[in-house]
This record gives C-alpha cells, sequence and structure tokens, in this order.
C-alpha cells in the first residue's frame, strides 16, 4: 500500500535514469563483446539491479550507479 513498494513503471525509468536508458545498451553491447571479468562483474551488477528496481520502486537508487557505468562504457565507444 505505501507507494515505495509499488512496481516501478516504465515513466519511472525514463524519468530517473534519462539519457542513460539509451546509452546502457551500448554499454552493454561492448561487455558482451570483450569478455573479462571485469564486463562480467559490471554486466551481473547492471542486471541484478535492474530487476530489483523493475520489483520495487525504492531500488531504482541501487540501478542509478551501475546504469552510469554501463552507459559511460557505451558512451566512450561512440568517441
Amino acid at each position: 500500500s505505501v507507494s515505495e513498494n509499488q512496481p516501478t513503471t516504465w515513466s519511472s525509468f525514463f524519468f530517473d535514469l534519462h539519457c542513460l536508458v539509451f546509452l546502457a545498451p551500448l554499454g552493454i553491447y561492448r561487455c558482451v563483446s570483450e569478455p573479462n571479468e571485469r564486463s562480467f562483474f559490471l554486466l551481473f551488477y547492471f542486471f541484478a539491479s535492474l530487476v530489483l528496481s523493475a520489483l520495487m520502486i525504492r531500488f531504482v537508487v541501487l540501478l542509478a550507479p551501475a546504469a552510469c557505468i554501463i552507459a559511460a562504457i557505451g558512451a566512450s565507444s561512440l568517441l
């Protein structure tokens, strides 16, 4: 019944993460194309926090740092 415990809507992801939503797939592709321990850890961290944040809106706070790191990798692959 508390709004923090409700599932996260797609609009909340777009509102909270802004352009990271569009850069994260590039970072995921870069991590998958260059497999090593670092990219495996980052992918696990990102997808674990993504699943948790889809369950409850308060866990979007856990997703933000992971999305920033993955999106930064994606942005660096564009340059």
